[in-house]
């Protein structure tokens, strides 16, 4: 008897041992299931079943409850029930070599979905008997990547198939990068431009500056204007440039226009432009020289009859030098010049202007005023250019005046290392509305005008790298201010 008690005592200590036992590890499973339903994945496992087809036994995580999948909807399930018939056969696939004790790791659409798939094999003596997958929600992450890719195609297409030239360099001026563009303006194959190759065509002057120009783009943050570049076949072209600093830490950006074929017409408007002016003078300036020499016709004749009247020599010889002038300014207005940079004095410039459009303002009876600061430096400029600038703008204020008016050439010093020119005219003005538009193509104010002779004054000035202001009142006149620099700076 004492012995049957003591096995039931023992027994009894067993299952409260027992009951200890499945206490702790219904608690630890607890815990685990809490753990499995916080954790930020998608936990799943599936079997192979005799009719070879996989069925998901078990689903927990985070992301299975933020994206509304349960255990019922999942567990008990095959891929067939849950995905479309191309899923399945690629699931299928992989949950194969899965069971083949391979760990897999593929990409899974479903539900609006995208999801990083991890396989791993649960494996007793050698076999799979059951595999474990973990599914990571990656949709934002994908969303993102094919953002990305989508404006890196387009800024690719972008790169690639623009008209104008675009290079990237490095802090030394060295290019890393270039569009086909830019091999087409150059001449070299990309290859060719980001070894630099085209740098041994530069003008030295250019290389020599580089460094300095880098420093500026540096400090400017943003470069541009007009320059030229060497072609591999030495030919010269014009460009516009626009030079970005810094689009990447290091890295900076040019943009070039190819604006030859411009600059040329340009130039074939200036000569045709100058030639419409002396073609304008022409008739006045005949009629000038027609005075002077019918002057000297009667002193000589005088002077023939009489050899005592030799006083008469001097006017002679001042209406020859009248002449001489006149003729001298107009012969080189209509011979081709070549663009040189000189220093040149301003106010010889506009006093020999002035004499030659005194013809077309003394019918009109129209005085020309000239009046010139003291100590006045030398500029650097194209002396016919600028020139050409004079007439247009004193030509235009002698149109616009009536008989008995007035027009003043101020030139002066301006702040800094500037040189101030103002013409100013008593004539009709213009209207207020017009004034913004001045310097464009085929805009004028005059009846029969072009707007050419205004479009090519201005571009002048902007070579000179100089400006112009406009001020003007319809009824009292207008004012043509050009500010322009002492020394021209590359």
């Amino acid at each position: 008897m004492e012995l049957i008690e003591n096995r039931v005592l023992e027994l009894e200590s067993k299952v409260q041992q027992l009951e200890a036992e499945n206490q702790t590890m219904k608690e630890k499973l607890t815990h685990f299931q809490e753990m499995f339903n916080n954790i930020y994945c998608l936990l799943f496992k599936f079997i192979k079943r005799p009719d070879g087809k996989f069925e998901y036994t078990f689903l927990s995580g985070k992301t299975a409850q933020n994206n509304g999948l349960t255990p019922n909807l999942i567990v008990g399930k095959t891929p067939e029930v849950l995905f479309d018939s191309s899923t399945v056969s690629m699931v299928a696939d992989f949950y194969e070599r899965a069971y083949e004790g391979k760990r897999v790791h593929f990409d899974l659409n479903y539900r609006n979905f995208t999801y990083e798939v991890t396989l791993i094999p649960l494996k007793v003596n050698g076999l799979t008997v059951e595999v474990m997958g973990t599914a990571i929600d990656v949709t934002e992450k994908k969303q993102i990547q094919g953002k990305m890719e989508t404006n890196h195609n387009k800024f690719t297409a972008l790169f690639e198939e623009a008209l104008d030239a675009i290079v990237l360099f490095d802090d030394t001026g060295i290019p890393i990068e270039a569009n086909p563009a830019a091999s087409r303006l150059l001449g070299f194959t990309t290859e060719e431009i980001k070894r630099a190759e085209h740098f041994a065509l530069l003008d030295p002057k250019i290389r020599n500056r580089m460094p300095e120009t880098l420093e500026r783009l540096k400090e400017a943050g943003t470069l541009s204007g007009e320059s030229t570049v060497t072609n591999k076949d030495r030919t010269i072209r014009h460009v516009e440039h626009v030079t970005k600093a810094n689009i990447l830490p290091g890295v900076h950006l040019t943009i070039l226009r190819d604006i030859t074929q411009r600059k040329k017409l340009e130039e074939s408007i200036r000569k045709s432009e100058t030639l419409n002016v002396v073609g304008e003078l022409a008739a006045g300036i005949g009629h000038e020289i027609r005075n002077p020499m019918t002057s000297i016709k009667g002193f000589i004749q005088l002077i023939k009859e009489d050899p005592s009247n030799i006083e008469y020599y001097n006017v002679i010889l001042n209406e020859f030098q009248i002449i001489e002038t006149v003729i001298s300014e107009l012969m080189v207005l209509s011979k081709p010049q070549a663009n040189r940079m000189t220093e040149e004095n301003l106010q010889e410039i506009a006093l020999n202007t002035l004499v030659l459009l005194d013809v077309q303002a003394r019918p009109k009876n129209i005085q020309l005023h000239l009046e010139v600061e003291e100590d006045l430096p030398t500029i650097i400029c194209e002396k016919n250019q600028m020139k050409q600038v004079f007439i247009h703008f004193i030509k235009n204020g002698i149109e616009a005046m009536e008989s008995g008016q007035n027009l003043w050439v101020r030139i002066r010093r301006g702040a800094g290392s500037n040189v101030l020119i103002e013409i100013e005219d008593e004539g009709c003005g213009i209207p207020k509305e017009r004034l913004d538009k001045l310097g464009e193509p085929f805009y004028t104010t005059k009846e029969k005008g072009t707007g050419l002779g205004m479009m090519m004054s201005y571009k002048i000035i902007q070579n000179h790298k100089g400006t112009i202001k406009v001020e003007s009142q319809e009824g009292v006149g207008t004012i043509f201010t050009i500010t322009l620099p002492i020394t021209i700076q590359p």
